[in-house]
């Protein structure tokens, strides 16, 4: 697997749950990520999921269902 796949692997997975992806990319042997590596593809994970449920969840929470 190449180096950047492995990068948007733990990028969409602490997008979409921030804190599985921290010990996804330390405990498995196959991401060879420092320490530094791994808080910061994390984080950006974590922003990226942010922002875009943000602006994603916006047309939904208009709908009003249910009510």
């Amino acid at each position: 697997m190449g180096e950047f796949w492995k990068i948007i692997q733990v990028i969409l997975l602490s997008s979409v749950k921030f804190v599985a992806g921290p010990p996804f990319a330390y405990y498995d042997k196959r991401y060879d990520f420092s320490n530094l590596e791994t808080v910061l593809y994390s984080v950006i994970g974590g922003m990226l999921g942010v922002i875009i449920f943000t602006y994603l969840s916006q047309p939904f929470l208009h709908l009003n269902i249910g009510s």
